[in-house]
């Protein structure tokens, strides 16, 4: 941030700052949720693309058939839903049938030792 401070005299204004704020919150969001999910001992690496396919399916919906914002933030998050409900059905069907997936939290001690 000094970098950028010094290389530009807008940098550091408050609708700068504020416009930086504004774009980190969605980022932000998902860590916060992400943690919750580490401190269960899970991981799971489908929390970044899930957002970023539900906003391609947003913008497309926007751009190529003029749906109003509303609706398409509102199908985006239905797209959401249902991509992780999936996903969350498949691999809890492979845990319970066939045993190939652990709990981090054992992968982790297993490795540590």
């Amino acid at each position: 941030m000094i970098f950028f401070a010094f290389q530009s005299g807008v940098f550091l204004t408050s609708r700068n700052l504020n416009n930086l704020l504004i774009q980190s919150t969605v980022t932000g969001i998902i860590a916060l949720g992400l943690v919750f999910v580490l401190l269960t001992g899970e991981i799971d690496l489908s929390v970044a693309a899930i957002p970023g396919a539900a906003a391609v399916f947003m913008a497309k919906m926007v751009v190529d058939t003029e749906l109003p914002i509303p609706l398409a933030i509102l199908l985006g998050v239905g797209i959401g839903l249902l991509i992780r409900m999936l996903l969350v059905g498949y691999t809890m069907g492979i845990r319970s049938e066939r045993r190939l997936c652990c709990p981090s939290s054992e992968v982790l001690s297993r490795s540590a030792a």
